[in-house]
């Protein structure tokens, strides 16, 4: 009879696939219209995470072949289909540094510590991003997350002997050349004033500039 037929309930269609049916229907057994759902949206994310990772691979040969433009257009594309993964900025951040656009890789260096704050190479990418704008203490903070994370990341321990290399070479010129000294001297002069009135004629004169092309230009 008509009620001993079993049940068996096409899905309907979705709109994610333009309005055609999808028949997961087989042999009388229906699949409910939120798994066939879940069903389409795991199989497009990982359509998508396939291709961002053919895009990020293009990208990584273009940057090992210096190729700085044609790389960061990869990895743009990439973000689109996959904009969780932080090895995609890092790899952008990268590229931003080579060119000099600093703010740039700072920019994308954090985006990547937000999509994954346990990704130590974002560290390493903020650290340099933030020395290259001399911006030494945060760059030496941003080093030294790094190293909470990875105490034996070399490429990490290596940006913070940059950054303590460079403040040592700023306090050194800044003792050499820092300014007027105590005894009245000027910068590095500082012994002319013993020089009498010579001494304090040249000094001045290189206080006002007079030495080198003028104190206009």
């Amino acid at each position: 009879s008509r009620f001993a037929q079993p049940y068996n309930r096409c899905c309907l269609p979705l709109p994610s696939l333009g309005g055609r049916a999808s028949h997961a229907c087989a042999r009388g057994a229906a699949m409910p219209d939120f798994k066939l759902r879940e069903a389409f949206t795991e199989q497009q994310a990982e359509a998508e995470a396939e291709g961002a990772d053919e895009y990020k691979k293009k990208g990584n040969a273009a940057f090992q072949a210096q190729n700085w433009d044609e790389a960061i257009k990869n990895y743009n594309k990439a973000i689109q289909l996959d904009p969780k993964q932080a090895a995609f900025y890092s790899n952008r951040a990268a590229c931003w540094s080579s060119k000099g656009s600093h703010e740039s890789a700072l920019a994308d260096a954090n985006r990547c510590l937000e999509a994954d704050p346990d990704f130590v190479k974002g560290y390493s990418r903020k650290g340099k991003a933030l020395f290259d704008l001399q911006k030494l203490d945060e760059a030496e903070a941003a080093y030294q997350e790094g190293l909470a994370k990875d105490p034996a990341n070399a490429g990490i321990a290596s940006g913070l002997a940059d950054v303590k290399r460079a403040r040592a070479e700023a306090r050194q010129r800044s003792s050499t050349f820092g300014g007027a000294s105590s005894s009245g001297g000027f910068g590095g002069f500082g012994n002319l004033g013993n020089l009498g009135g010579l001494g304090k004629r040249l000094m001045d004169t290189l206080k006002k500039g007079g030495i080198g092309g003028g104190g206009k230009t």
